[in-house]
């Protein structure tokens, strides 16, 4: 798992919030660079333990 890094980060409301804090924290500390592929795991609903089922690929 070459490259991986896990960071939990503070909760989000819904998809495109979860987007939007994501990539704010992942660009503050220096985890993504801005036009770059950065890849979110996550799981919807969002608090539901074990429902990990959303792989997102963004670019900041």
């Amino acid at each position: 798992m070459w490259g991986v890094v896990a960071y939990h980060g503070p909760d989000a409301e819904n998809l495109e919030d979860m987007v939007v804090k994501t990539t704010f924290c992942a660009t503050k500390l220096s985890l993504a660079e801005q036009g770059k592929p950065m890849v979110i795991i996550a799981g919807v609903p969002f608090g539901t333990p074990g429902s990990t089922n959303l792989l997102r690929i963004v670019y900041p």
